[in-house]
């Protein structure tokens, strides 16, 4: 599930890269905003039918139909970007000319607005599946802090590279504006971000250290032999362990 959901991050975000601010909607205000009601009662519809009407019970069944929806959200987002222009309407909110990231933001929290939806349809069937109950706020806060390390890394290194260029420094500009400038900044970001990031992942998703026991011996026999290096086993919580 997490790799697919980094799949469609990466789809989303290339939606919102490709597609430029324009300098004027194509519908005016009003339609605009009627069609997106008008979309997102549609896209409840679909998730009611789905997880309320027709009875998810299945494990098989319940990560189809959370496919379906994730697949479905991105198809919404290209709807608002391309036809509905919700990038003009971003872009007109406070700080955007000097960070161009909040745009993009916009784009993502639209995308995440749409799988909320769909998670909380899914609540539901989630209790029958794996046997738990959550409220709805929880499940929702469950589902978000599981993505968020996924989109971390592209919104902090988009946040930082726009917060140099407005460094009163004409140096920095013209060096992260350069051709090999910019290049290197993400890669030795990656690089800083492969030392710290393992940590942040494993604050947010609530991980703890695998107990000792059969499973555990298992695991660091095997890192062993095949000279593989860790610096600890963790258990993390996924859907119920």
């Amino acid at each position: 599930m997490i790799y697919n959901n980094l799949i469609y991050l990466i789809v989303v975000i290339f939606i919102l890269s490709t597609n430029s601010v324009p300098d004027a909607p194509q519908l005016s205000p009003t339609i605009t905003a009627l069609l997106f009601a008008a979309k997102g009662l549609f896209f409840w519809l679909l998730v009611y039918a789905c997880y309320v009407r027709k009875r998810v019970d299945k494990v098989s069944e319940y990560f189809k139909a959370e496919q379906k929806f994730s697949i479905l959200a991105i198809g919404s987002v290209a709807v608002d970007v391309y036809v509905l222009d919700c990038q003009y309407y971003f872009a007109a909110l406070p700080f955007t000319d000097s960070l161009p990231i909040l745009v993009s933001l916009g784009g993502i929290l639209l995308f995440f607005f749409y799988l909320c939806i769909a998670w909380a349809g899914a609540r539901e069937s989630y209790s029958v599946v794996f046997g738990r109950s959550y409220s709805a706020g929880a499940f929702l806060r469950s589902n978000i802090s599981n993505n968020i390390p996924i989109i971390l890394p592209w919104l902090l290194l988009s946040l930082l590279f726009d917060l140099l260029l407005l460094l009163p420094v004409p140096a920095v500009y013209d060096f992260l504006r350069s051709s090999w400038g910019e290049p290197l900044f993400f890669v030795t970001f990656f690089i800083m971000l492969a030392v710290t990031f393992p940590e942040i992942i494993i604050r947010l998703w609530k991980c703890e250290p695998l107990p000792e026991g059969p499973v555990r011996s298992h695991i660091e026999d095997f890192c062993q032999r095949h000279k593989l290096r860790y610096a600890n086993v963790m258990l993390w919580p996924l859907f119920e362990g």
